[in-house]
């Protein structure tokens, strides 16, 4: 009974460093915004983002308004959200994985299944 108690707290430390979202059913683990603590500077394609943003702030042309991060499918992604007088229409959203691979883009029904979200980046930051 004793080691059950000693067992029983290294389980719980293991069980708190990883998320466990049930998708259709299934228990799957998935890790917070990549394996990164700061994604914003630890993904090179989301860091060159907002670099990008921050070197021409004040373009008619489509511009990153907002940065998003959630959880589709049981992996982290990201909502690059954009506005402009020469943007797309369909919504100025898309969606990329942890390489920075769009999963999709302007499909609203796709982005209602993505939880978790967080804007962890904005112009006015």
């Amino acid at each position: 009974m004793s080691r059950l108690f000693l067992l029983l707290p290294i389980l719980l430390l293991t069980l708190a460093c990883q998320e466990i979202d049930f998708d259709n059913g299934e228990e799957v683990i998935v890790s917070n915004a990549c394996g990164v603590d700061k994604p914003l500077e630890e993904l090179p394609w989301l860091k060159e983002i907002v670099d990008e943003y921050k070197n021409n702030p004040g373009s008619d042309y489509c511009q990153v308004y907002q940065i998003v991060q959630g959880l589709y499918q049981g992996e982290s992604v990201f909502i690059i959200q954009v506005s402009g007088a020469l943007c797309c229409t369909c919504a100025g959203k898309a969606v990329y994985n942890c390489e920075g691979e769009a999963v999709f883009v302007c499909e609203p029904e796709e982005e209602k299944k993505i939880r978790e979200l967080k804007v962890i980046w904005s112009r006015d930051r």
